[in-house]
């Protein structure tokens, strides 16, 4: 499953004005909304073994497409992949592409609403609901 955040070079200079009027870099700003994308993500994922929920990956420069058969509890798997996010986004440059991928055949069903536990869309309200934050900012 792949979403697509088009105009990067509008969302760069977002970035960059929004940096500059927060007195910070951009760097803080671009590592703040992939991890709160990240993490929104991996919290609303429906849970059946929590298998879904544990296959999403954060990686810069290319996206990460591997997987693992483990799931666990939310609480688990959340502190986990937070731990993993913030591994993954050390040492990010300015204006480096981030990719949040999940591998797994099934998370686009899943994203269509076929579990209970999230509506269709989920995966595409937490990416916009985050850029809005960011760009009331």
């Amino acid at each position: 499953m792949s979403i697509e955040v088009r105009n990067l070079r509008r969302l760069n200079k977002n970035f960059d004005s929004i940096a500059k009027r927060l007195g910070l870099d951009v760097v803080t700003v671009q590592k703040k909304l992939a991890f709160d994308i990240f993490a929104d993500l991996v919290a609303d994922t429906p849970i059946d073994t929590g298998r879904a929920m544990n296959n999403w990956n954060i990686s810069v420069g290319f996206p990460d497409a591997s997987t693992t058969k483990s799931g666990g509890s939310a609480g688990g798997v959340q502190g986990s992949k937070k731990g993993e996010a913030a591994a993954a986004l050390v040492g990010l440059k300015p204006f480096s592409t981030v990719w949040i991928s999940n591998s797994l055949p099934y998370i686009g069903f899943l994203n269509e609403g076929s579990s209970d536990q999230a509506p269709s869309g989920w995966v595409e309200r937490d990416v916009i609901n985050n850029l809005a934050t960011l760009a009331v900012l």
